[in-house]
């Protein structure tokens, strides 16, 4: 065999061999999101299901499954089935949790543009959803998702942005951008970057949401890559969901829509577009490399051959048919 020949087979058994380390990464975290999503479903089962049993009367009943007790299902529900698959992830697989899960202090400098360059993502990401939600009875299909907590104005403001918007914000990072994202970036921030967004846009089990959340999920992703911290797309993905909180409490104050809240709702919409457009601009001409992705210079696969073992593996097939399913189940197509 000539030295060209030898030269060859190595290039092919290297590729072979990081490819291989790849499916059995993306496996892993797999698994770690279908025990993820399994856990959260099985809770509120098991929840609801001991409240039926020993609450007594139908009027009991009601009286827990109304106000403030969903909200604290919600909490409970949403940190224990993050933390309780995460930590079984890390024992099994002996990774560094602090290593998976970067909290690094973000210059002000940088956190600030940041923050804001990523919300502009998520408003150009919410107008596609706004739309594609309008069209959806079209195509006979219609969202029966009830995994968000509807509006009651302004009453109990308070645990609805905690429920709705603090907690997953940061159990939602912990494990997508976190634990997920942590195991696969050693192949390369793109591979990481575009499988969690794919996850998590499934992740709600809302047909409507899925192109919001891929595009948020990219974003999200791509900050975390860029600062190596949770911090900033904690933030992020805080503002947005209390942004959608209090614009739903200002529309629907008492019983009733009304014009004057949708005016209010309009212009922070607008008010944070401007910052947006701000932070973006500030981040083009001061912080250019902000925007260069260089791949790692030691990776001997494309990105298509990176995807193809990080999708095609038991873990992840596993987890995408259970999201896909829920997806399925929540959106209800009329024949």
């Amino acid at each position: 065999m000539n030295n060209f020949s030898q030269i060859g087979c190595d290039a092919v058994a290297g590729k072979k061999l990081v490819s291989k380390r790849i499916r059995w990464a993306a496996n892993g975290v797999g698994f770690y999101m279908a025990f993820y999503i399994f856990t959260s479903y099985v809770l509120q089962y098991i929840i609801l299901g001991i409240i039926k049993m020993f609450a007594g009367s139908v009027y009991a009943q009601y009286s827990l499954l109304t106000g403030d007790f969903l909200y604290y299902l919600q909490i409970f529900v949403s940190v224990t089935s993050v933390l309780l698959p995460g930590l079984v992830y890390v024992l099994f697989s002996k990774q560094n949790l602090s290593e998976l899960v970067p909290i690094k202090p973000v210059k002000l400098s940088v956190l600030f543009p940041t923050v804001f360059a990523g919300l502009a993502v998520a408003m150009i990401a919410n107008f596609a959803v706004s739309i594609l939600t309008e069209n959806l009875s079209v195509f006979g299909i219609s969202d029966k998702s009830n995994s968000d907590i509807i509006s009651q104005g302004f009453d109990n403001l308070f645990l609805d942005i905690i429920a709705t918007a603090v907690v997953p914000a940061i159990v939602e990072e912990f494990a997508m951008r976190g634990i997920f994202m942590g195991a696969m970036r050693k192949f390369g921030d793109p591979v990481a970057i575009i499988t969690s967004s794919i996850i998590f846009s499934l992740l709600h089990g809302n047909l409507s949401q899925i192109p919001f959340t891929f595009i948020l999920g990219l974003a999200l992703g791509y900050v975390v890559c860029k600062t190596n911290s949770l911090i900033p797309s904690i933030l992020i993905h805080f503002l947005n969901n209390f942004y959608a909180v209090i614009s739903a409490a200002v529309i629907s104050n008492g019983k009733s829509e009304s014009l004057s809240g949708y005016i209010i709702s309009i212009i922070i919409a607008l008010s944070i577009c401007l910052i947006s457009l701000v932070s973006l601009i500030y981040l083009l001409c001061k912080k250019k490399d902000f925007f260069r992705f260089d791949r790692k210079s030691e990776s001997v696969l494309s990105i298509k051959e990176q995807l193809i073992p990080a999708i095609i593996n038991p873990g992840i097939i596993i987890s995408l048919s259970i999201c896909i399913y829920i997806t399925v189940i929540n959106s209800g197509f009329s024949i």
